[in-house]
């Protein structure tokens, strides 16, 4: 069955460990991946870990330490979560629809249903205003009346679909 997102792995991955070089003043290190959060790294000095938000806070590939790690100490990261990646997840309501590389519609409903599907009608304009083509390998789905203003053009190539409900 198809979905979207990242191909699942069979398995489990291996947690990677970046070795940092302190001097004793710096407070600032260069991660060698994006990280979303502070507790998506281990940070360990001397060998003790650290605590995450309290000794240290993370943004993208910055690594900001609160105080600066002794020359000559054994400093590392272990990349603890997303294994080989990492991915900062946007609060909710936060992407605005010009943001996405698609037109996702309007839809109505109620929003707050228990099973989030209660937005269950899709809105769009009753009047088309954009030359549109079908291609041959594409289907296509609308639903009507609909009205083509003038000098618009539906195209439909050879072994395309479209249908008007």
């Amino acid at each position: 069955m198809p979905f979207i997102g990242k191909q699942t792995t069979t398995g489990f991955g291996s947690v990677t460990k970046q070795d940092l070089t302190p001097d004793g003043s710096t407070t600032v290190f260069t991660l060698n991946r994006n990280v979303g959060s502070s507790n998506d790294v281990a940070v360990f000095v001397g060998n003790v870990r650290q605590e995450p938000t309290d000794a240290y806070s993370v943004s993208g590939t910055t690594l900001t330490m609160t105080a600066a790690p002794a020359s000559g100490v054994n400093f590392y990261v272990l990349f603890i979560a997303g294994v080989h990646e990492s991915a900062s997840v946007p609060a909710t309501d936060t992407v605005q629809r010009s943001a996405l590389s698609f037109d996702v519609g309007a839809f109505k409903g109620d929003p707050n249903s228990a099973d989030g599907r209660g937005n269950i009608f899709r809105v769009h304009e009753k009047v088309l205003n954009t030359n549109v083509t079908i291609a041959g390998t594409e289907n296509a789905v609308c639903s009507g009346p609909v009205e083509v203003a003038t000098g618009i053009t539906i195209t439909v190539d050879t072994g395309g679909t479209l249908v008007v409900a």
